[in-house]
């Protein structure tokens, strides 16, 4: 393993953790309804709503490009996954880091 992809690889880990650790101060204050709340803010037409929806875009953009780069197979669509709620629909993407 490279100096650089261990150094990828740090980063990745530092991230995850923080972001697991950072999202489970929301989920113990308002609950698992991140898509009403998203929709709250883009609603609003607030800062926070365009940065809401800035990132719905981004999330449906990287799902929909994961599963171009792998040619459309079945395996493609279990790297991008559907979150489904009753106030909206939105692509997330779970890339696959194992060829690291």
């Amino acid at each position: 393993m490279s100096h650089n992809q261990y150094a990828l690889k740090t980063v990745l880990v530092i991230q995850t953790i923080a972001l697991l650790i950072y999202t489970g101060i929301p989920i113990k204050n308002d609950g698992f309804n991140f898509l009403e709340r998203t929709m709250e803010f883009v609603l609003s037409l607030s800062w926070m709503g365009q940065f809401a929806l800035d990132f719905q875009c981004y999330l449906i953009l990287s799902a929909l490009w994961i599963i171009w780069q792998n040619q459309f197979t079945a395996t493609s669509f279990s790297g991008s996954y559907y979150v489904y709620d009753f106030s909206d629909h939105c692509f997330c993407s779970i890339p696959d880091l194992s060829h690291l």
